[in-house]
């Protein structure tokens, strides 16, 4: 498959957002209910959009369901998550540096909102290398359904079949891969190599800088 763009996920690609999670979500929870979870729970939900991800929390430490406590529960993560330094991780600048160079397409499609992705974006200096920005707006189906891997390419006006994906997370790569791209799972994020090769991603890395750039635009 001969590569011309690339669809980048935003959380456990770009940046490492994981580390403020494995803080805040205990934090919160502990203040409010005394309670905590394990830091691998947090792993294998990680993947997941805001209201996914606290409704999962709030099942696991069996909170009974109250809109009203979960919206003021994911204000306060929104607050933190707002003020937060995210840091980048390996190997992105130099990934997207490259890519640009050659004149490839790029967006940013996130299982956040648009409003989250730019303020991110925005924060860690990444926003002039992207096309187009996509949030969970847009979309009926969220990841692992292929809508907004599709969507986005449709801004761009590319084949998604010469797109390559990059994911961290096992929803994300299927996602990809049902868009009928090139999906490459990056362990990065909350989810291991193993389990990014078992959904099926073409390729898996351990971080960007392993990304052969050369060798995906030739074949």
């Amino acid at each position: 498959m001969r590569i011309r763009s690339f669809l980048f996920d935003m959380d456990g690609v770009l940046i490492d957002s994981l580390s403020m999670d494995l803080v805040a979500v205990n934090r919160i929870i502990g203040r409010r209910f005394g309670r905590t979870v394990d830091d691998d729970f947090i792993r294998s939900i990680f993947a997941y959009d805001i209201p996914e991800f606290w409704g999962m929390i709030l099942g696991k430490i069996e909170v009974p369901a109250d809109p009203g406590i979960q919206a003021d529960i994911i204000r306060e993560y929104r607050e933190i998550r707002n003020i937060y330094e995210f840091k980048l991780l390996p190997g992105v600048v130099e990934l997207l540096e490259a890519v640009k160079g050659r004149g490839c397409p790029c967006a940013v499609a996130s299982n956040n909102s648009d409003d989250d992705i730019h303020l991110v974006l925005q924060k860690v200096k990444l926003t002039r290398f992207f096309d187009v920005i996509v949030g969970n707006d847009h979309i009926a189906r969220k990841k692992p359904n292929p809508d907004i891997y599709i969507y986005a390419a449709g801004r761009m006006n590319v084949d998604i079949k010469q797109a390559a994906v990059l994911e961290d997370s096992v929803v994300g790569v299927q996602a990809g891969m049902t868009a009928g791209a090139w999906a490459i799972g990056v362990a990065t994020g909350g989810t291991a190599a193993s389990e990014l090769r078992s959904a099926g991603a073409h390729k898996v890395v351990d971080t960007l800088l392993q990304i052969e750039l050369e060798k995906l635009l030739m074949s």
